[in-house]
């Protein structure tokens, strides 16, 4: 299944994206502000859960220095509750930007033997607790 044109456009339609914005000059705080803006869409949210660094992790066994953002869209929860009992796998794609951050694409397989991506996290942190959170989803 490959993407086209009309794909991009209609996720740039379902999610506001109008082009390139900047929420603020630091990053942290940009990604802060996106996370509020997407928990402000009430059941559309695809902010499954979020911790900043400097932010107390202690409820889910992370450390304050800890960062955790995970996604899943509605379509992704339908597809991980159809085809997640047989199998997932998981990739990990280390130091993802110049914040040494690191990418978690979750998968499923169809009935086709195609992968759908079911969730997104990205967190500095390789660690039990951050997989735990990421596996709550399901």
């Amino acid at each position: 299944m490959l993407i086209e044109k009309k794909d991009i456009h209609n996720i740039k339609r379902d999610f506001n994206i109008n082009g390139y914005i900047k929420r603020h000059e630091v990053d942290a705080v940009s990604v802060k502000l996106w996370t509020q803006e997407m928990k402000n869409n009430g059941e559309n949210c695809i902010v499954f859960f979020f911790k900043e660094q400097g932010q107390s992790g202690n409820d889910y066994g992370l450390k304050d220095e800890g960062f955790v953002l995970i996604i899943m869209t509605d379509f992704q929860k339908e597809m991980i509750t159809k085809y997640g009992k047989d199998k997932i796998c998981i990739d990990g794609t280390h130091g993802l930007n110049s914040y040494d951050f690191n990418l978690y694409s979750v998968l499923v397989v169809d009935e086709h033997k195609n992968g759908i991506p079911v969730a997104f996290c990205f967190s500095n942190k390789s660690s039990e607790d951050v997989f735990r959170i990421l596996f709550s989803c399901y």
